[in-house]
């Protein structure tokens, strides 16, 4: 026998660290699609519309041959490996904002007269054919 012991806790972080780090880069970005939502409700003043664009999208989710083959069946996938959030968590939030009228943030006024947001050399006017 050697002089040397093996750190079992050593090799059990550098085991369980990297899964860690995906389950909390997850997390994050389930996070940030919850504020981005709150951004859209902020930027179109609909969240109704915004929930039924959802609900829309969700129902179109899936393939061509999923739809043929196995209609109405959805394939369960566990929400801690999903980088949405569940679309009915996220058309829940967006209905409680209708109800209430949220603290957003105003938006700067993207249409102001004196504000360009096209560089003028990317602007390029040209007449119509006759």
């Amino acid at each position: 026998m050697s002089g040397y012991q093996i750190s079992w806790i050593a090799i059990l972080v550098l085991i369980f660290a990297p899964l860690l780090t995906v389950f909390l880069q997850l997390a994050l970005s389930r996070t940030r699609e919850f504020d981005e939502d709150l951004g859209a409700v902020a930027l179109t003043g609909n969240p109704q519309g915004l929930a039924s664009a959802l609900s829309k999208m969700e129902r179109y989710k899936g393939g061509v041959l999923s739809r043929i083959f196995l209609p109405g069946h959805r394939e369960p996938h566990p929400s801690i490996l999903s980088t949405h959030p569940q679309t009915e968590e996220r058309i829940k939030r967006l209905l409680s904002l209708s109800k209430q009228k949220p603290e957003i943030p105003p938006l700067p006024h993207i249409l102001e007269e004196n504000v360009s947001y096209i560089p003028e050399h990317r602007v390029q006017i040209r007449n119509k054919p006759r």
